[in-house]
């Protein structure tokens, strides 16, 4: 559905919506064999389990991240360019995608670190990273 509401004015095609499923999939599939690996219980005479799980389990965190902030981050970018070229009838292609990406970027960089980092660190050092991101991937 909401693929036909984009595809009439941005010819948003259904490879682009399965390419979004197919990572959402992986990204799923990644969680639930991290899981997995967390449950199986060590060899009792490893002795690195606690570090292992420590490295391991944030991981489910930074990649569900991952794949929301990207599906989220596309969607934005695909609805500002469809609403934009409506409102412009088609006209001025760079400020279309400039203005586009550039919010997209904010969008995918926020979401990804709040939801990655939240409760991991200070609120301002978030705050910073958050800027000091966007700053460079807009730069770049």
């Amino acid at each position: 559905m909401l693929n036909a509401y984009l595809s009439s004015s941005d010819k948003l095609t259904l490879s682009r919506t399965q390419i979004h499923f197919k990572y959402l999939f992986i990204i799923l599939a990644l969680c639930f064999f991290i899981y997995i690996v967390h449950l199986v219980p060590a060899s009792p005479h490893w002795k690195l389990n606690n570090e292992f799980k420590n490295i391991l389990i944030p991981g489910i965190r930074i990649a569900i991240a991952s794949g929301v902030s990207f599906i989220i981050s596309e969607f934005a970018n695909s609805y500002l360019m469809a609403k934009m070229k409506m409102s412009s009838k088609g006209k001025s292609l760079i400020k279309r995608i400039f203005v586009s990406c550039s919010c997209s970027f904010l969008l995918d960089i926020i979401l990804f670190l709040t939801l990655a980092f939240y409760g991991t660190m200070p609120n301002e050092m978030l705050l910073t990273l958050i800027y000091v991101a966007y700053i460079k991937k807009v730069i770049d």
